[in-house]
């Protein structure tokens, strides 16, 4: 019997390393399915996935079962390298290719089954030590194909709070080999990696560089838990009392993207909206991004329209 999702991500920290080439909509259902994963079983279950389920979660305008199956299709042929840190007697390293499926199956109206490869049980189910925990919540905004290899890697060393790579082998982990010029990798892929990093999870990073001579070798990581920032909890609350429709979690991201004052003022707006907002959060995000704006009307006589829906009392509230 499945096990109900969890939303949680487990993975060996061998596998967080590996080398491996996922586009970005290939990752978040290797990732939706993991969470799926039973860890009372000595073996994978076979995991259901129910396509609108997973398209919604993602934050997903697609509803396309064709480009499904071809994401299903494509992850049967993709495979992984781990390093097994070991050498033979004669000092070759001993290494493991393995594919993420064992097989997928499209039981019809909108459902597929799928298995891991068992060869992945000692890097996603039985886990004894050196693996790394995430909620899922934190890779579902994510857009670029980079960043959430780039999160996993810096999750892995959230605890030491420094990460250091070559840069060579960063490159090759995440497989990313279209920018050899430091400048053009740090302008299209490495910048807009840790933006989106900054904005959609629970990491605060920045990077420096580290040079062998002249030639940048290395780049450190400065990694921070935003749970662990200081935020004002009476402006968690303050919001709590007036919107609708977000987790506490969500609404601590918006509070790291912009201030309570301006949440409301795009909630406002996208209560307006003549059909209802299905991914509340995912419009949040674009709203602030993107500086919506609408008629004029003072924070006050929002914030009075919102009391009056939600039933509160003014006094109920803070507001400073």
């Amino acid at each position: 019997m499945e096990k109900q999702k969890n939303n949680l991500v487990k993975k060996a920290n061998t596998l967080i390393e590996a080398r491996y080439k996922l586009s970005l909509l290939e990752q978040k259902l290797i990732l939706y399915s993991s969470t799926k994963i039973d860890d009372n079983n000595d073996r994978f279950n076979t995991i259901t996935i129910n396509i609108n389920e997973f398209l919604e979660e993602i934050k997903s305008e697609s509803n396309r079962l064709s480009e499904f199956k071809e994401i299903a299709i494509g992850l049967m042929e993709k495979q992984i390298y781990i390093d097994k840190g070991e050498v033979d007697r004669k000092g070759n390293k001993k290494f493991v290719i393995m594919n993420w499926l064992s097989s997928i199956e499209y039981k019809g109206d909108a459902i597929f089954e799928l298995e891991f490869s068992e060869k992945l049980i000692p890097y996603m189910l039985k886990l004894k030590e050196q693996y790394t925990i995430y909620e899922i919540n934190n890779i579902l905004y994510l857009e670029n194909k980079y960043s959430i290899r780039f999160y996993e890697i810096l999750k892995k060393d959230e605890k030491i709070s420094t990460s250091i790579f070559e840069l060579s082998k960063l490159k090759d982990m995440i497989g990313c080999d279209n920018y050899p010029d430091y400048k053009d990798f740090n302008r299209y892929v490495l910048k807009k990696v840790i933006e989106e990093i900054n904005e959609y999870t629970d990491l605060q990073v920045e990077y420096e560089t580290i040079r062998k001579g002249r030639k940048i070798d290395s780049i450190k990581f400065l990694i921070k838990n935003k749970k662990k920032m200081k935020y004002k909890k009476e402006d968690l609350d303050f919001l709590k009392n007036l919107v609708d429709g977000f987790t506490d979690q969500e609404l601590i991201k918006l509070l790291n993207l912009t201030n309570k004052e301006e949440i409301i003022r795009k909630y406002s707006i996208m209560l307006k909206q003549n059909t209802p907002v299905l991914n509340k959060m995912g419009y949040m995000i674009k709203a602030i991004k993107e500086n919506y704006k609408s008629e004029e009307e003072s924070l006050e006589d929002i914030i009075q329209i919102l009391i009056y829906l939600k039933g509160k009392e003014p006094a109920q509230l803070y507001f400073g």
